[in-house]
């Protein structure tokens, strides 16, 4: 609804949300035993509302006190004419484009700018992964983006450097109009954009496609925002593919909340040498399902596609290497190594590499990184 037409409540909501520190879990506590409006009425009145639960971890008095002075320096009629100067709509729990009615940690209200209907609208893929992705794993969320989009179905992803923005990158490849089946989930306000190499991608998920948030205009990035926003990712997900992560990544963290949601997980398999494939294939051997290409995600969706599937990585750039140029792609996919090592890999002659190598320099598809080569 437009924020002209949000009732008291979630109003009163927007307002705990903008709290310092006030993360979802805080909130859910908070609002436990009164509603929102309650909750501001008794911090207005410089005192925490009774709750019958425990306060969640470090909920010291500093946090009590910042919230006083926070919530007495708010207005509500200003936080309601900014969201409008931004044409940003919230979605609440009754509104009949609420996706998250059978979640079991929803969002208080969502923050949407641009086309509310892919909120709902079905299949819809999630395709995450790390930030320090390969060159090879970015053509691969790139293609299968592409071909998801061309088929209709909704992409999800967080806006992220790497896996995430390409993913983003495929759908808009593949858009020939103006609305484009893009769905970014962000960890901040809809002002403000992160990250900043993003500005251009997150201006057009929003304007051609979907840009969500649980958080209001004006919050910036912390680090406990980022894991909060990946299960909002899994509930909006039927599937969730992921592309690369490390072993630790952060895309394992919506991995695992995707399991809780009982959504399916599919893994891109990658070298077991490659650091950036070490989180993934450790989800295959978890049981997760491998999945090559955005053809693969079709047919497990029971959807048909009009092109033959061309692999992972796009048909025409593989058209366009020779075969032994593949062959160092794929030795190069694991780290960089040297000519020597490139040369003993493909049983090719130093010479023959290193002149070999030099022309996919040229032509981008490697980097000559003094006596290494590897991937852009």
């Amino acid at each position: 609804m437009t924020p002209q037409q949000l009732d008291e409540n979630a109003v009163a909501l927007i307002r705990l949300l903008g709290l310092p520190g006030m993360g979802p879990v805080r909130l859910r506590w908070i609002t436990s035993s009164c509603s929102a409006e309650e909750v501001v009425d008794e911090l207005l009145r410089g005192r925490l509302p009774k709750v019958s639960s425990n306060p969640p971890r470090a909920m010291g008095q500093d946090v009590t006190q910042q919230w006083i002075e926070a919530v007495g320096d708010q207005s509500a009629y200003a936080a309601i004419e900014a969201l409008d100067a931004q044409s940003v709509e919230v979605v609440t729990p009754q509104s009949s484009l609420w996706p998250f009615a059978n979640d079991p940690e929803p969002p208080a209200l969502l923050f949407c700018r641009g086309d509310t209907s892919l909120l709902t609208r079905r299949p819809s893929v999630a395709i995450v992964g790390t930030r320090r992705c390969t060159s090879l794993g970015r053509r691969v969320a790139t293609s299968m983006a592409e071909v998801l989009a061309k088929a209709g179905v909704v992409v999800v992803s967080g806006l992220a450097l790497g896996i995430d923005g390409a993913a983003h990158s495929g759908a808009f490849d593949a858009a020939a109009g103006q609305h484009v089946p893009a769905l970014g989930v962000v960890a901040t306000g809809l002002d403000v954009v992160y990250p900043k190499r993003h500005k251009a991608l997150w201006n057009d998920v929003g304007e051609r496609g979907l840009l969500v948030s649980e958080a209001p205009l004006g919050v910036d990035p912390s680090r406990w925002r980022f894991p909060a926003r990946n299960r909002i990712i899994a509930g909006l997900a039927d599937l969730v593919v992921v592309v690369e992560s490390h072993v630790k990544g952060g895309a394992l963290s919506t991995a695992d909340e995707a399991i809780d949601r009982g959504v399916p997980v599919l893994v891109v398999p990658g070298s077991v040498l490659s650091p950036a494939s070490s989180g993934t294939n450790a989800l295959l051997m978890d049981g997760a399902l491998p999945v090559r290409s955005g053809h693969d995600i079709l047919e497990l969706l029971g959807l048909t596609y009009a092109e033959e599937p061309a692999g992972a990585i796009e048909a025409n750039t593989a058209r366009q290497l020779s075969p032994v140029a593949r062959e160092v792609v794929a030795e190069l996919a694991a780290g960089s190594v040297t000519v020597d090592e490139l040369a003993g890999a493909t049983n090719r002659s130093v010479q023959e590499m290193l002149a070999l190598v030099q022309t996919l320099a040229l032509d981008d598809v490697v980097v000559i990184d003094g006596s290494r080569v590897r991937l852009p």
